[in-house]
């Protein structure tokens, strides 16, 4: 039971949708004769984790103190890739450590140093760790490539009438302007009807409606209806221009 509540703080650390923090390492020099620099962590259950290494001789010393046994303390020693040492150190005696160390393997495999987990190879139940973590990496690598040069056609495309998004797309207002628009058309063609002067109506009308979009309504102007009265507009007022 305690060897899952490890597992369970471990996986959590390093840093599943249930984690509220990550795990961060320190490091510093190692005091220890044989090695070069340390990594530590406090786990916030006041357990105490220490990874003393030496890249130059392929030496890494594990070091766990635990909270939950009232600080009783253990150390491994993995030359090589090899384990050599495992010691309980409140009773000095050699003990088997696989177990107890593998429950932290999801932990032990978050460590900043690619050499180093090297060094530790599979012992512990590492490989399956790091092996996961390295796919995640890769995963979320080729997922941000994908975002950032492989757009999505369908939502990046700007279609003829818009792309219905709620600040874009045409909407109840729209038809509004539309409606609008053509009656005013029509009663202009009704009592006036002169083709020059409804043309410059529906080609100012559409110019305005653009800008009542981007500067009172604050959002992409709706080109379907800028482009439906400036190109009728126009037609309408060249017509009227040649049989005048």
């Amino acid at each position: 039971m305690r060897g899952s509540n490890n597992r369970t703080r471990a996986n959590q650390l390093i840093g599943d949708s249930t984690a509220s923090s990550g795990v961060y390492w320190k490091r510093r020099p190692s005091e220890i004769k044989g090695y070069q620099r340390a990594f530590y962590y406090n786990d916030p259950d006041g357990s105490y984790i220490r990874v003393d290494y030496n890249t130059k001789s392929q030496k890494v010393r594990i070091f766990y103190e635990s909270a939950d046994e009232g600080g009783m303390a253990y150390y491994s020693i993995v030359d090589k890739g090899d384990v050599t040492t495992e010691r309980n150190m409140t009773s000095g005696r050699t003990t088997s450590l696989t177990s107890k160390f593998s429950a932290l393997a999801p932990l032990i495999s978050t460590l900043p140093n690619k050499e180093v987990l090297r060094i530790l190879g599979k012992n512990y139940g590492l490989d399956d760790y790091t092996k996961d973590l390295r796919e995640k990496i890769k995963r979320e690598k080729l997922e941000k490539t994908r975002q950032r040069y492989f757009r999505n056609e369908t939502v990046e495309r700007d279609p003829f009438l818009g792309d219905f998004d709620p600040g874009k797309g045409i909407g109840f207002k729209d038809f509004i302007d539309i409606g609008a628009g053509v009656g005013v058309a029509a009663l202009i063609n009704h009592f006036i009807f002169n083709y020059q002067f409804l043309g410059a109506f529906l080609s100012v009308y559409g110019v305005a409606l653009g800008l009542v979009d981007i500067f009172m309504r604050e959002r992409e102007p709706i080109f379907f209806k800028i482009v439906l009265f400036l190109v009728s507009g126009v037609a309408l007022f060249i017509y009227g221009y040649y049989i005048n």
